[in-house]
């Protein structure tokens, strides 16, 4: 999950998550993050929520956006669960995924 150095693997540590996502949704995920280096527990916070705002602002009005509205949520959830790792940054990524949200819909 560590890298030498300090950095956080994103990929592994998603992996890590413990109960794992659904195997397909896990499977888009580590596809989305891949296994790039995050400085610290905010860093991997920022970067998973701008992969969720990417996400959104691609999102199409029918059904085919369903998977993609899945993967965002999934990928929030995880930027606040990075988060509340380092609980004084806690309430600032979760006002900021709001307003990344409500400004990418």
């Amino acid at each position: 999950m560590t890298r030498p150095g300090g950095a956080i693997d994103a990929g592994e540590w998603l992996a890590g998550r413990r109960p794992p996502a659904p195997a397909e949704l896990g499977q888009q995920l580590a596809k989305i993050v891949g296994s790039r280096a995050c400085d610290s527990l905010t860093d991997l916070s920022q970067s998973l929520l701008a992969d969720a705002e990417s996400l959104i602002r691609g999102l199409g009005n029918d059904r085919s956006a369903a998977m993609g509205l899945l993967l965002a949520d999934a990928l929030i959830t995880y930027a606040v669960e990075a988060a509340a790792e380092d609980c004084s940054r806690l309430e600032a990524i979760a006002r900021q995924a709001m307003l990344r949200v409500s400004r990418a819909v």
